[in-house]
């Protein structure tokens, strides 16, 4: 069953950020994950809390993909470009039941 998680970026330097994009999509596809919907500027509807520059859902095909994607060492330079951009956070969606 695949997984989607969703990643909440704060970009402070935009000039890595532009760089993380050019090499993020061939990152994810080693490890069958892509991107399912990306959002530059988000619209809040609810909530006062710090709106990320940059949303994105992504999917991989299980957990073990995922988890592969974030630890592999080939990986480590381009994880290194995003969160060099500023800050992010990635999260598992849960499956509904």
């Amino acid at each position: 069953m695949s997984v989607q998680f969703i990643a909440l970026i704060s970009v402070k330097h935009p000039d890595k950020m532009n760089e993380y994009k050019k090499v993020s999509s061939d990152a994810l596809a080693k490890h069958q994950g892509k991107v399912l919907a990306g959002l530059p500027a988000p619209e809040a509807l609810e909530g006062d809390g710090e709106i990320p520059d940059v949303i994105a859902i992504l999917e991989f095909p299980s957990i073990d993909h995922a988890r592969a994607w974030r630890q592999d060492p080939d990986l480590a330079p381009v994880h290194a470009l995003r969160n060099g951009a500023g800050s992010s956070t990635i999260l598992a969606l849960p499956a509904l039941k």
